[in-house]
C-alpha cells in the first residue's frame, strides 16, 4: 500500500468511526491522531464527500534560469 493509500484509508477510518458515533476525542485516542486532524477530515468529508488532499498549484519561479546560473557562477568562483 503506497502513502496516498494509507492516508485515505486513515481518513476512511475516521469518517466510519465517526459515522458509528464516536467523539472526535475517542476517534483521535484510537488512531493515534490529533483532534484538529479529525475534525478537518470530518468536516471535508461532510462538505465535498472527499477525502484526497486538496490539489497544489506549483510555485512559479522568481529567478530566471539566466539569474540561477549567475548565482551558481557566483557561488562556486
Amino acid at each position: 500500500m503506497n502513502h496516498h493509500d494509507q492516508h485515505i484509508s486513515e481518513r476512511s477510518r475516521i469518517v466510519a468511526l465517526h459515522d458509528e458515533g464516536l467523539s472526535n476525542r475517542a476517534i483521535a485516542g484510537r488512531l493515534g491522531v490529533s483532534m484538529p486532524t479529525v475534525r478537518k477530515w470530518i468536516h471535508r468529508w461532510q462538505e465535498t464527500g472527499n477525502l484526497n488532499d486538496l490539489e497544489r498549484r506549483p510555485r512559479s519561479r522568481v529567478t530566471s534560469r539566466e539569474e540561477d546560473e549567475r548565482i551558481i557562477q557566483a557561488a562556486v568562483a
